[in-house]
């Protein structure tokens, strides 16, 4: 068997990456408790804008007990057939406020979603909260 200098070398990882890549792919996966809810989605509407773009008119309330300062949502879009209307891959067009407001208060905002013309409905999840860290 005729084994050159590079493979000589490079053998012991050669035969050592089968146990690198099954002990990459057996990692321990971390359990997070559930966060307490701190936006409560009241409304979620369409409108359009003067060129006819479908919006998203979310009405939420900050229930955390703190001021918060921005949040983010994952605005899901569906056509009226309920199927996804699909962006570069994907049917969540991402959405950030960062409006101040109180603990208790409400708020309602709007995103135009450019290339998202056939979108009809949409189903809204929170993905971040930051909360004000002055007092």
């Amino acid at each position: 068997m005729f084994l050159n200098k590079l493979t000589m070398r490079y053998l012991p990882i050669i035969l050592l990456f089968p146990l690198i890549l099954t002990a990459q792919t057996h990692k321990k996966v971390t359990v997070h408790k559930k966060l307490p809810k701190a936006i409560e989605i009241m409304t979620v509407g369409l409108d359009f804008n003067s060129i006819g773009t479908p919006m998203a008119v979310i009405k939420y309330k900050n229930v955390s007990g703190k001021n918060i300062d921005a949040v983010e949502f994952n605005i899901r879009c569906y056509n009226n057939f309920n199927e996804p209307v699909v962006v570069d891959g994907d049917n969540i067009y991402p959405a950030i406020s960062q409006d101040y407001f109180l603990a208790g208060d409400s708020q309602e905002h709007e995103w135009t979603l450019f290339e998202y013309e056939n979108a009809r409905k949409f189903k809204v999840s929170v993905t971040r909260v930051h909360f004000d860290t002055e007092k």
